[in-house]
């Protein structure tokens, strides 16, 4: 058996005595139940044990119980003052020498573990074998897992413990439980029927303005736009896209506007039966589009008995502006937004302005011109202050304006997040999430901030919300993979990361780097190398990014045997006199040469002209064999991740 305190190392650096002192706690509770299982501690690896037992049977046993009496002892601690254990188990030859054991059995005990959540036990197919039958508890398979330095891949159990819900939680991205289904909603785009194609902004940005209204009530999962457009012309029944999405209800309808009249219907479609709960027709003055919104996202409620909370009334009976020639603008300009290339983000930069000189007091516009200066600064103009400024002040106006706007308030959070001003991003963000719980943008945003902090559990809580609001976004699945790989559960991140090339190939140049990452972490160097060959040959030709490809690549050669691979690549990159190479990887490349010195001297220079590049050091794999040395701990204090 081998055990591993969750959350230890983040503990010690925040209070290593009271890591200390949790760490005995729990030593002193674990050794008298392991003793009474005939179980012999072997040796201590820190905030682990390695444990052998006379049987599989007593092995599992022990561990049970052990989680058991974890969890009870957790319960009458502050918190923070408990930490929860992996336990992995494996039955094989071993051989004691010198007082430790050796062999593939404990390799493998040791491999199994990182496989568990915190609280958890995993167990090889050899134990299973043993051991299924003879305890009353449920197993869930893994499945077939590639574990590192082991040369076939190995069949692990789950323990499903007595205490644990019934069913195993879903993936981070699936389908939730049918429990879960019953309130919850996917807004298909609306037919464009009005007689001029240019008028499919507008049915465009009243799917948006209808789903923004629906996400407005707590009690409703509403899937976020990313997915729900993806299903546009598409000729999959309604049932298969509440299975993919996880939904129990379909909104679908279309729009049609002549002058100053609209015509707008939509139907509510039960995906488990194909029926229709409620349909409703709307002839209207244009100037009335708010009054349809409204009556039309109460009216769902009804019919799927969700409950509106006299606040979200309020949000959603507010009309955003009187002026339809403003209104008209802002759906012009989210509809550029969506497509976030720089010269739509530029177009929707205009409309939102222009909306804003008709109508000074429209909230929406001034937090839509934030998104849309914010998603210009991601395509790297020259001018990144100031459009950060620019951002900014947009952002605070539309809070003046709408305290309770959802989307200005996670606008203010990734621009803090931008400036390396932790609290006041972690505060927006928060604020986000709770104002619209649907909103997956600002859930994505948040985890990976929390990430940054090595609040991992945090992280994958976060990040997984958005994925079941936002389950066929690239971008997110892609961060979801990033988090599982900082968490150290390379077998899930290279899952997500797959998902994400599946989802968007176009995009699979944005993957590479990550995935390949994440299979160094699984021991796959082969397939690792791979990656980052395609890294590098697929986008763009930036040195930045062949410095990048070119260091990692000669990480997994090394690994593979090819020695002077990593030399030979830093000391090339180190003679390279383009300033947009990347310093932080020469630094860890350095350092994993073991020129610890020039390594840190790397990481300076990173500070002072690329700081962006650092703000995941606290959590980076990579970065675990400097952790104790004190000049990390001074970069992450100037970083303000201390």
């Amino acid at each position: 058996m081998f055990t591993d305190a969750v959350g230890y190392s983040a503990l010690t650096q925040r209070d290593e005595q009271l890591a200390l002192a949790v760490i005995q706690e729990q030593r002193d509770l674990v050794r008298p139940l392991v003793a009474h299982h005939e179980g012999r501690e072997i040796k201590s690896t820190g905030d682990g044990l390695l444990i052998e037992f006379p049987s599989a049977l007593q092995a599992v046993r022990c561990a049970i119980e052990l989680q058991r009496a974890l969890r009870a002892h957790a319960a009458t601690r502050p918190p923070g003052h408990a930490l929860q254990i992996r336990i992995g188990v494996h039955v094989g030859d071993i051989e004691l020498r010198d007082g430790d054991l050796y062999g593939d059995g404990v390799n493998i005990a040791a491999r199994i573990e990182p496989l568990c959540p915190p609280g958890g036990i995993c167990v090889s197919r050899q134990v299973f074998d043993q051991v299924e039958n003879k305890l009353d508890v449920a197993w869930i398979s893994l499945g077939p897992q590639n574990l590192k330095h082991i040369a076939r891949p190995l069949e692990v159990f789950r323990v499903r413990l007595p205490w644990e819900a019934a069913a195993e939680p879903a993936p981070s991205c699936t389908g939730p439980s049918s429990r879960s289904r019953e309130r919850s909603i996917a807004v298909l785009p609306f037919v464009n029927m009005s007689p001029d194609p240019e008028n499919a902004y507008f049915s465009d940005g009243l799917t948006d303005d209808i789903l923004a209204q629906l996400a407005k009530i707590g009690s409703l999962r509403v899937i976020s736009r990313t997915s729900s457009m993806r299903y546009r012309n598409t000729d999959k029944t309604i049932r298969e896209i509440a299975d993919e999405l996880g939904v129990a209800t379909v909104l679908e309808g279309s729009a049609r506007r002549a002058g100053d009249r609209v015509r707008i219907v939509a139907q509510l479609v039960d995906a488990a039966t194909d029926e229709n709960m409620w349909t409703e027709t709307y002839d209207r003055q244009l100037n009335d589009i708010f009054a349809i919104q409204t009556e039309l996202a109460t009216q769902i409620a009804e019919a799927l008995r969700a409950r509106i909370t006299q606040g979200e009334r309020a949000r959603i009976e507010k009309a955003a502006t009187q002026d339809m020639r403003a209104y008209t603008l802002y759906l012009q300009g989210r509809f550029h937004w969506n497509r976030r290339t720089r010269v739509d983000a530029e177009r929707a930069i205009a409309c939102f302005r222009e909306a804003i000189e008709l109508d000074p007091a429209f909230a929406e516009a001034h937090a839509g011109l934030a998104d849309a200066l914010y998603v210009l600064l991601q395509h790297s103009p020259p001018d990144t202050e100031l459009l950060l400024s620019q951002a900014e002040d947009a952002a605070r106006r539309a809070l003046q304006l709408d305290e309770a706007l959802a989307e200005a308030h996670a606008s203010l959070g990734a621009i803090a997040d931008q400036r390396l001003n932790w609290p006041d991003a972690e505060h927006n963000l928060r604020v986000a999430t709770e104002l619209n719980p649907n909103y997956a943008t600002a859930r994505h945003w948040y985890a990976l901030l929390l990430a940054k902090h090595a609040r991992l559990d945090e992280a994958l809580e976060q990040i997984q919300r958005a994925c079941g609001l936002d389950p066929q976004s690239f971008i997110i699945r892609k961060a979801t993979g990033h988090v599982y790989y900082l968490a150290r559960e390379y077998g899930r991140a290279v899952d997500e990361l797959r998902a994400a090339m599946h989802m968007d190939p176009s995009l699979s140049s944005e993957v590479h780097l990550e995935l390949g990452k994440a299979l160094l972490g699984q021991g796959r160097f082969e397939d690792a190398l791979a990656q980052f060959t395609l890294h590098g040959e697929r986008g763009t030709k930036a040195p930045f990014r062949a410095c990048v490809s070119e260091i990692l690549s000669a990480f997994a050669r090394e690994r593979l045997g090819q020695r002077g691979a990593l030399r030979e690549a830093v000391e090339r990159w180190e003679a390279e006199p383009d300033a947009t190479v990347l310093f932080v990887a020469l630094g860890l490349g350095r350092i994993e040469l073991g020129d610890v010195d020039r390594g840190f001297s790397w990481m300076e220079k990173a500070f002072a002209e690329q700081r962006a590049s650092l703000v995941f050091a606290k959590v980076e794999p990579f970065m675990d064999s400097v952790r104790d040395d004190p000049r990390f701990h001074d970069l992450l204090r100037r970083l303000g991740l201390t």
